[in-house]
């Protein structure tokens, strides 16, 4: 609530959390016998409001109560896994293929990307939180009210402004692509760059991959596990074969044979920290 005035109240809301895949298969693979929550949960906080003399900058999703004294702040709550146990959760799909790819996944556990993934989760709230609100990050960024690191303790969570219908437009539209105009991609892409552009200088890289939770890939690792991605490629194309024509095997083929090649020139090139999961179920346009 912060200098929005006190806090009276809370009360859980439902929550469809259907577009957040991982999150609802980590929460239920910790079973109900465990204290700790894990997945996405909505509530709505009552709060008595400050003097009307202390201006201060509410979310369009804040909804003003019957008592002009009061106000009512919708969030939602992200509490993330450890990433140990992420990391088995991603190792323990791949055994379900039946293939190699189990073992394969298992050898190279800590070459996948998911080490520290649940700090590195919460130190890019942290970061939003912290953004001047005229920034890409500031702007862009569902507002992050509060968050919590404590590895030790396995809590990893952070808190942010509900998004709903009235205040956003394009949520869950993942299985309806007809949504997006032109001028909607071009507005989502502006935003991507814009974001991305954020730490586009020497210096800014050099702060982000000095952080433990980085884990940035890079020419090493890439080659290191060229076994994975042979194996990835072949259940690919075995399960769905409609999505990879011969061409397109063909063109991953030559990727991943000349892997060792192709990232010697990447490890060259500007760096700067991206989305890596930028698709419908990670994106809503907030509306004018």
């Amino acid at each position: 609530v912060g200098a929005r005035g006190t806090f009276i109240s809370y009360l859980q809301r439902p929550f469809d959390s259907s577009a957040s895949i991982i999150s609802d298969v980590a929460s239920a693979s910790k079973g109900s016998g465990t204290a700790k929550m894990v997945g996405l949960f909505r509530y709505s906080i009552t709060y008595e409001a400050a003097p009307a003399n202390k201006r201060v900058s509410v979310p369009e999703d804040d909804e003003p109560s019957q008592d002009a004294m009061k106000g009512t702040l919708e969030v939602v709550v992200k509490s993330k896994a450890a990433s140990e146990d992420m990391l088995n959760l991603v190792v323990k799909f791949a055994r379900l293929s039946g293939s190699p790819l189990g073992a394969i996944f298992r050898k190279h556990a800590k070459d996948l990307g998911f080490l520290h993934c649940a700090e590195r989760e919460i130190a890019i709230a942290k970061m939003a939180q912290e953004a001047d609100p005229k920034s890409a990050f500031g702007q862009l960024h569902p507002i992050v009210f509060l968050w919590g690191l404590k590895p030790e303790q396995e809590i990893f969570y952070h808190v942010m402004e509900f998004l709903s219908g009235t205040a956003f437009s394009h949520i869950q539209t993942v299985d309806t692509p007809t949504a997006w105009t032109n001028d909607d991609i071009c507005v989502v892409l502006d935003g991507a760059a814009r974001l991305h552009a954020t730490h586009l200088t020497a210096g800014e890289v050099k702060r982000l991959m000095a952080k433990p939770w980085m884990d940035a890939p890079d020419r090493g690792r890439i080659v290191r596990t060229k076994a994975l991605w042979w194996e990835l490629l072949k259940n690919n194309v075995a399960n769905w074969p409609e999505l990879w024509p011969e061409d397109r095997v063909q063109l991953m083929e030559l990727l991943i044979e000349h892997l060792d090649t192709v990232w010697a020139v990447l490890d060259r090139t500007p760096k700067t920290l991206i989305h890596n999961d930028f698709n419908p179920r990670n994106i809503a346009l907030r509306r004018p």
